[in-house]
């Protein structure tokens, strides 16, 4: 289940790591990323572009195209 989601974007990330990851912390950044931390500190910033791709926002790698679309 997705909470505390402030945006759509934020939504949406929210809702493909939920179906993607387990055990992992969840926080909303900027309007348009969300960080996850994993059980041993590992984090990941985490966006979604016009297209719906979801992409690592440090490396700009796309983790799943246009797997946040609704």
């Amino acid at each position: 289940m997705v909470k505390g989601a402030q945006t759509i974007a934020q939504y949406k990330i929210m809702r493909w790591i939920d179906e993607h990851f387990t055990d992992v912390e969840i926080k909303p950044q900027k309007a348009d990323s969300v960080k996850i931390t994993d059980s041993v500190g590992g984090c990941m910033i985490i966006t979604i572009n016009a297209a719906g791709d979801v992409i690592d926002a440090l490396s700009g790698e796309i983790l799943d195209r246009e797997g946040a679309r609704v």
